[in-house]
């Protein structure tokens, strides 16, 4: 009976161990949100990876790519047009044209609510992808632990995938 009881914690034990490993924490910082998995910051590439799996993930992190990528290109074009403005007028030494900078500063802020709008589609793909990993049980990386009953007797069934 002593190994019997013994043999259920350990078994239990193993299985919580495992029920941190396959969810992605989302964590929120003054200015970005992070994703970790087993205390690891994922990158874009990594979450793809993980949501490719579940559709409505995979359609969310789609979404939030293209928001990145309408983000940089508008960061990036007004942040071109701000510094070719400094650059022409250190080199030329000529005056900075205060309407150039502001039209460069416009483009850049474009690109603000593009930054947003992907983070939370990439926050909305983490959920997803956690909601779908318990709802089909896999959050245990697979393993699955039964009781099962057999004519006399009960046991434990532990099957690892």
């Amino acid at each position: 009976m002593k190994s019997l009881v013994l043999l259920i914690l350990l078994t239990l034990t193993f299985t919580l161990c495992h029920a941190q490993t396959d969810t992605i924490t989302i964590r929120h910082s003054t200015m970005s949100t992070q994703l970790f998995m087993n205390d690891k910051q994922l990158n874009l590439k990594a979450l793809k990876k993980y949501v490719q799996d579940d559709a409505q993930a995979q359609k969310e992190y789609n979404k939030g790519m293209t928001s990145t990528v309408f983000a940089f290109i508008f960061g990036s074009v007004g942040g071109t047009i701000v510094c070719t403005d400094f650059a022409r007028a250190v080199v030329t030494s000529r005056d900075i044209q205060p309407g150039t900078i502001i039209a460069g500063l416009a483009v850049a802020a474009i690109s603000i609510p593009f930054a947003i709008n992907s983070s939370k589609h990439y926050r909305r793909a983490a959920t997803l992808y956690n909601k779908s990993r318990h709802k089909t049980g896999r959050i245990y990386g697979g393993n699955e632990l039964r009781f099962v009953g057999i004519a006399n007797s009960f046991g434990i069934r532990y099957s690892f995938r």
